[in-house]
This record gives structure tokens, C-alpha cells and sequence, in this order.
């Protein structure tokens, strides 16, 4: 078994975290539905980003683990796969495209508030529903660099030097795993 055959896990983990961090988006679709005042919504979106932030970067920092790595037994590790943790840069790293995406979309919000649109209104609607692009693109382009990466290693992964191992597959297997160079090889570096 391959120690970086991650990607199954990986999507379950992503599903128990996305149940795990539920109640912040269920309040924020909450909050926008009840028609509170605009300002309302307009504070609570930064507070939304950095919770969610903080879940996965702490998390990855503190275990190399979120709840769903956890259930699903992959864990996050620096890509020299030695015994140092994650430092808190590399798990922030993981994450820039979301931060980035989630601050584009607070000054996209507040730049419609400055111009009399807010988020009860249907322009606000129809002008944000494009900000989940840019993510979606991201999203697309982590799963075809990881599909086609030896170790399965997604954008994310690349920028922050990480990697994503199984637990239930030791280091020491790995090696068992590679082929043995053809006979002829040994011929060529006897001579």
C-alpha cells in the first residue's frame, strides 16, 4: 500500500470538516436570511474567515491534523517527512488561497456597502455570486496537481513544502514498495 495514496482521505476529511465548521456557515446563511442590519452581516464576514481559518492553520500546526484527517487517519507533514512538526508559516501557507480569497471577498463586500449596495440587497447577490470562481479554479487546479504528483502533493502542499502521509502505512514500507532496477543495471555498474 502507498503511503501517499491520500486523495479518498482526504476528500472524506474535507466532508467531516466542512460538518465540523457547519455551525459558522449555517449562522452566516442564518444571519443574512433573518434581514438583521447590513453592518451586521459586514462584521460578521471577517469573524466567519478567521474562525475557519484558524480551525484548519492551528489545527495543522498544533496535530498536522484537522478532526477529518484525524477520523481518516492522513496527517499533514513537513515534506522532508522527518519528526519536526509544522511550523505555524507552513500551515498558514496551506491555506493562502482561501485567506486570499476570503479577503478579497471582505473588500469586494465593504467596497459594495461604501456605494449604498448591501447584503440584503439582489445586486449584492448578483456582484458576489462570481467571487466563488476564483476558488472553484483553485480548487480544480489542486486536484489536477495532486492527481498527477508522485507523492500527491496539491498546489497547497507545494507552496507550504508539505506533504500528506497515511498513518496506517509505516515509512519503512515504502521502500518495499519500488521496483528493483532490471538486471542489466547491475551489469552496467559492475563495469
Amino acid at each position: 500500500m502507498n503511503r501517499y495514496s491520500t486523495l479518498g482521505n482526504r476528500c472524506v476529511a474535507l466532508i467531516i470538516d466542512l460538518l465540523v465548521i457547519s455551525p459558522v456557515i449555517i449562522f452566516s446563511v442564518y444571519l443574512e436570511g433573518i434581514n438583521k442590519p447590513d453592518w451586521m452581516v459586514l462584521v460578521w464576514i471577517p469573524i466567519e474567515i478567521l474562525i475557519i481559518t484558524a480551525y484548519t492553520v492551528l489545527l495543522h500546526w498544533k496535530y498536522g491534523q484537522t478532526f477529518g484527517k484525524m477520523s481518516t487517519r492522513v496527517k499533514v507533514m513537513d515534506v522532508s517527512e522527518g519528526p519536526e512538526p509544522l511550523s505555524l508559516f507552513q500551515a498558514f501557507l496551506r491555506d493562502i488561497a482561501y485567506v486570499v480569497d476570503g479577503l478579497i471577498w471582505v473588500a469586494f463586500a465593504y467596497s459594495l456597502y461604501l456605494y449604498g449596495i448591501g447584503p440584503s440587497s439582489e445586486e449584492y447577490a448578483s456582484a458576489t455570486q462570481y467571487l466563488f470562481i476564483p476558488i472553484l479554479i483553485w480548487f480544480i487546479g489542486d486536484l489536477v496537481v495532486c492527481l498527477r504528483s508522485p507523492k500527491r502533493r496539491a498546489l497547497h502542499d507545494l507552496i507550504a513544502g508539505t506533504v500528506v502521509v497515511r498513518l496506517d502505512v509505516p515509512a519503512e514500507t515504502e521502500a518495499l514498495n519500488h521496483t528493483p532496477p532490471p538486471p542489466d543495471y547491475y551489469k552496467e555498474v559492475m563495469s
